[in-house]
């Protein structure tokens, strides 16, 4: 029969071992033990509590965390310096625009006809010449990746181009 720690040598444990990272095998074998149990409200609080403080307020959501922190509370956040063509490429609005385009063009490609690889929406008027056209689903045109390549490594990069 296993012996019964006392209070003061676990704080003993404790201490020894703060600090220190768990072998995955021992984490995978932790996650094991705890299916089917139940944790009490009590519990549940105080683990959303300390979660909360330590990393900056972070949204719950039926007991799982968001672990994506953003904005100022991620630790390489750098004041915002994201350049202005990387924020539109990556805005609802360019992503809205590539779907009509693939949309328009029935998902295949306009210089092979092909389906089903990977596409890329190619704007015919230059993305950083002409903003004022950038959203614009006339001046998209699907293409997949290889006639996407072949028309800027045969014809240059930002060209005005129509086919």
């Amino acid at each position: 029969m296993a012996k019964k720690l006392s209070e003061e040598w676990k704080e003993k444990i404790r201490v020894a071992l703060k600090g220190r990272k768990r072998p995955a095998e021992v984490c995978k074998k932790i996650s094991l033990s705890h299916i089917g149990k139940k944790l009490s409200k009590e519990h549940k609080q105080s683990l959303k509590d300390n979660h909360w403080s330590k990393h900056g307020g972070i949204i719950w959501s039926k007991g799982k965390t968001n672990l994506k922190i953003r904005g100022k509370n991620n630790g390489n956040w750098k004041g915002g310096i994201t350049p202005k063509d990387t924020a539109v490429r990556n805005s609802k609005e360019y992503s809205d625009w590539r779907t009509k385009v693939f949309e328009r063009d029935n998902f295949t490609c306009y210089g092979c006809d092909t389906r089903g690889t990977v596409l890329h929406a190619h704007h015919m008027y230059n993305f950083s010449k002409y903003p004022e056209y950038r959203f614009e689903e006339w001046n998209g045109q699907t293409l997949c990746k290889p006639c996407h390549d072949h028309l800027h490594n045969e014809l240059g990069r930002g060209i005005k181009y129509k086919i």
